[in-house]
């Protein structure tokens, strides 16, 4: 039997978040994720998520143990999707297509909203979706999926060659399931205005590119 109230009182090897203090917690007894809240609204919120979400069939690690003031959650071996923006099979992409389509099929009228790339990963052949510390929010699916190709292309070296071959294998797998080419590419230049504010003038600079990046993607979709 694992002793979950042992688990939650040691540290293991913190893992970064920019939120909370994580913990890969290695026992005789398996592979574990501790994660430490800063409130209680936090930790209900997301134990909340991926019960519900676990429950219609949304690929989302299980919480195996829960206290005041953290979650003990199922270890998922495998690469955040982060490291796949430089590399990837088609695998990658249609796995993470089928996590938003079932996700969208589980909540209707809501999203993900914090899409950023480490919320996801690839393990055993799925996506799976981590990080529900933030309320899902009401929206179309094309807010999602524009804001999660800017963070693609972003992410550090940004813009490179092989960044835009991959992200238009994504593209293509998220048109597959009918979600709308406009509303995608209207999301993704909103993101990156958002993103040039709060970045600045150095951002700012490359915005031509961003939105020239879009476009070489698209065509190479058509």
């Amino acid at each position: 039997m694992i002793d979950f109230d042992y688990i939650a009182n040691i540290r293991g090897e913190r893992l970064t978040s920019k939120r909370n203090a994580v913990f890969l917690i290695k026992t005789g007894s398996g592979c574990f994720i501790k994660k430490q809240y800063a409130d209680t609204e936090t930790l209900n919120r997301e134990a909340s998520a991926l019960a519900l979400l676990g429950a219609k069939g949304v690929s989302v690690p299980k919480v195996l143990h829960r206290s005041s003031n953290c979650c003990i959650l199922e270890y998922l071996p495998g690469c955040t999707y982060v490291e796949l923006t430089e590399k990837c099979t088609k695998d990658h992409p249609s796995a993470l297509r089928d996590w938003f389509d079932d996700f969208y099929r589980a909540v209707p009228g809501k999203i993900k909203g914090d899409v950023n790339l480490r919320n996801f990963l690839y393990s055993d052949g799925k996506c799976f979706g981590v990080d529900f510390e933030e309320p899902m929010a009401c929206g179309e699916p094309e807010t999602d999926i524009g804001r999660l190709l800017a963070y693609f292309i972003t992410y550090d070296p940004a813009f490179t060659l092989a960044k835009q071959k991959n992200a238009s294998l994504y593209l293509t797998e998220f048109l597959k399931s009918g979600y709308c080419m406009q509303a995608i590419r209207c999301a993704f230049q909103t993101e990156i205005e958002n993103m040039a504010a709060r970045r600045g003038k150095s951002f700012c600079n490359k915005l031509i590119k961003a939105y020239s990046f879009f476009d070489r993607t698209e065509r190479t979709f058509r």
